[in-house]
């Protein structure tokens, strides 16, 4: 059932009209606006294409932000590109299809130090859209019964995530093994899943069943 599903999504997003040539990450990142709306407030238009230039000719050189950190480009392609916010934040921009409307994605990694991301999506207008709500608790535990341990022993799921383009699936890793020192280690961890995967469906990003 899993499978037909996931096959579905597939020629489903197959069947949806091909995003325009000039609709790449590369093009949103340059694009993305910095102050109405905020969406990358830290990195102006010039600083972007300076980054961009040192990426593409092979310089490891770092743009000084708006806000006085360091960012560079670290890999591009044509819906995904990563760069550094700063030295210690990292960012991924894809793009996605949605019956032929690009949804441009921002996911963003915190280090807390343990890392944990977040992400925003933008239609084509900038306006911030939803099509992905963050994991519960209920779709971490593998054994529902341990509900209750769970939320008494966890104060919070940290997480980091990562697309890829190729399946169209975003990769949600849970991070919390790092949190605590082996000794006072929850048992209920053991009872929670190590990573999720959501499918693109041209509309949203919905959980792959495990």
């Amino acid at each position: 059932m899993i499978i037909l599903a996931v096959a579905w999504a597939t020629l489903a997003q197959a069947a949806a009209p091909a995003l325009p040539d000039s609709v790449t990450a590369e093009a949103m990142f340059v694009q993305a606006p910095a102050l109405r709306p905020r969406v990358l407030p830290e990195i102006s238009r010039g600083t972007r294409l300076d980054m961009l230039d040192y990426f593409k000719a092979g310089i490891d050189k770092a743009s000084e932000n708006n806000f006085g950190g360091q960012s560079k480009v670290t890999a591009i392609d044509s819906l995904s590109m990563d760069f550094e916010l700063t030295g210690d934040i990292a960012c991924q921009l894809f793009v996605l299809n949605a019956g032929g409307r690009p949804v441009t994605c921002i996911v963003t990694t915190y280090p807390t130090p343990i890392p944990d991301s977040r992400l925003r999506a933008y239609d084509s207008n900038w306006r911030e859209v939803s099509i992905f709500a963050e994991p519960t608790l209920a779709d971490w535990l593998i054994d529902k019964k341990s509900r209750k341990e769970a939320e008494l022993a966890l104060p919070f799921v940290l997480a980091s995530y990562r697309y890829d383009p190729a399946t169209q699936t975003l990769t949600v890793a849970n991070e919390m093994d790092a949190y605590w020192i082996e000794a006072e280690r929850p048992a209920v961890l053991e009872q929670m899943h190590k990573k999720l995967a959501y499918r693109w469906d041209g509309k949203r990003f919905k959980l792959i069943k495990q």
